[in-house]
């Protein structure tokens, strides 16, 4: 029962009594109880609220450091500048290769110019037996053909019998000057050249001519370097051109790929002399990144950058006197798709 019940059941009672003043004193100080009674309630509820809100920022407390740990787990960790993380695939698809570097024999070279040729002793002309009436000509200019292949059909003068012109080797048809109808003489009706092996013909002038031998190794490149191959000087010609003062000199070049055009003009490194560099790398390897000579080591998950201080350089390969260690695995055959990489990820970075 609430103290203003017992307040207004006393003010009845004392009001029975005849003394109204004194139950209206006494109905005034039971309100003013009660209502201490509910401010004193609504403090400590207030308070337990207070406390409850408390224990509920303390309980925030570890969810956020929760958040904090899932965060750290689930962040991605960004690649160092330099390095480039490429699997195994991807080189491969890349057609990347890879090479030790090491020791290495750095060339002395001297460049010779010339043109490719044909071999002269993989050529022939080839002549009607008897002179006579061309009756057919079987093949063109550019054409292949087999050793004992017939070129054309001539009838015979004196006996008028029909005989076949053959190729004496295999080969191409480098010229054709006959058509049918026409008569066959001494002079050569086809050339036949077997273009499977060609001829570097260089030009020595008497300086340069002491410092060479048969036997050197030559690199022999196109003006664009679009093509390279490695030979050995075969032939000195004995004998120089009185126009020039020059002698030829032969390196012969496998071309079973025909890539080895006649007429190319060609540039021939002459190694005239060869020293050991302690560390060297190929010149494939080497690439300029942000205006320093550069290669790309291979690492644990694909490469990184390391710029190097280059010295000699033959062309094949290239002396390194800084930033490399003997047996660090460098990038080689094409490197340049590292750098496009590596440019790629640079700019996805600054955006």
């Amino acid at each position: 029962m609430s103290r203003i019940l017992i307040a207004l059941i006393l003010s009845v009672a004392v009001a029975g009594c005849g003394a109204p003043d004194q139950a209206a004193e006494m109905a005034d100080k039971a309100n003013a109880a009660e209502a201490n009674d509910e401010g004193e309630a609504g403090h400590s509820e207030g308070e337990a609220h207070a406390e409850g809100e408390e224990v509920h920022a303390e309980g925030e407390a570890p969810h956020s450091e929760g958040e904090a740990m899932h965060a750290e787990e689930g962040g991605h960790e960004e690649e160092a500048p330099g390095e480039l993380d490429i699997d195994a695939a991807r080189i491969a698809s890349a057609g990347i290769q890879t090479e030790v570097a090491g020791a290495a024999e750095i060339r002395q070279t001297l460049s010779l110019f010339g043109t490719v040729t044909v071999d002269p002793a993989r050529t022939r002309d080839v002549a009607a037996r008897f002179p006579g009436l061309v009756k057919s000509v079987r093949v063109n200019l550019g054409d292949r053909v087999a050793a004992g292949a017939t070129l054309a059909t001539v009838e015979s003068n004196d006996s008028l019998q029909v005989y076949a012109v053959t190729a004496p080797i295999a080969g191409t048809v480098t010229a054709r000057n006959t058509n049918a109808g026409e008569t066959a003489g001494d002079t050569p009706m086809f050339t036949i050249t077997d273009l499977s092996s060609v001829t570097a013909e260089l030009s020595a002038f008497p300086a340069d001519r002491v410092k060479l031998r048969t036997g050197q190794a030559v690199r022999i490149l196109t003006s664009e370097g679009e093509l390279t191959a490695e030979g050995k000087i075969a032939l000195i010609a004995p004998v120089g051109s009185s126009d020039n003062q020059s002698v030829a000199v032969r390196v012969p070049l496998a071309n079973r790929d025909g890539r080895w055009a006649t007429g190319l003009f060609v540039t021939g490194d002459v190694a005239v002399a060869t020293s050991k560099a302690a560390l060297a790398i190929p010149q494939s390897a080497l690439q300029d990144i942000e205006g320093k000579p550069s290669v790309f080591v291979k690492t644990e998950h694909g490469f990184r950058t390391q710029p190097v201080k280059a010295g000699r350089n033959d062309g094949i390969h290239v002396e390194v006197l800084e930033g490399l260690a003997a047996g660090d695995i460098v990038a080689t055959v094409n490197s340049f798709a590292l750098k496009a990489e590596l440019g790629k990820g640079e700019a996805e970075h600054a955006h």
